[in-house]
């Protein structure tokens, strides 16, 4: 399909799927809006690795600029970020 606007481009997205499988068997391949240039993911993890969800969305690039994982101890989940 046309893209919507010059240069347009699709992500997959999804919010809070169990884990990245789920995500990416049921995630719309939507055209972003104007203004968000990245494609970003999420996944939040327990301290043992299993998966807590995932969320993949188009953002601008202010939300890409912090990439990797990091622990949250009071909550025991690593989170990664790209």
């Amino acid at each position: 399909s046309a893209t919507p606007y010059p240069r347009g481009f699709k992500c997959f997205t999804c919010e809070k799927a169990s884990d990245n499988y789920e995500c990416n068997r049921w995630a719309p391949d939507v055209y972003c809006p104007r203004g968000t240039r990245y494609c970003f993911s999420q996944h939040m993890m327990k301290a043992s690795g299993e998966s807590v969800s995932v969320t993949k969305r188009c953002v601008a690039l202010e939300e890409c600029l912090s990439t990797g994982c990091t622990y949250i101890k009071h909550e025991e989940y690593k989170v990664g970020s790209s």
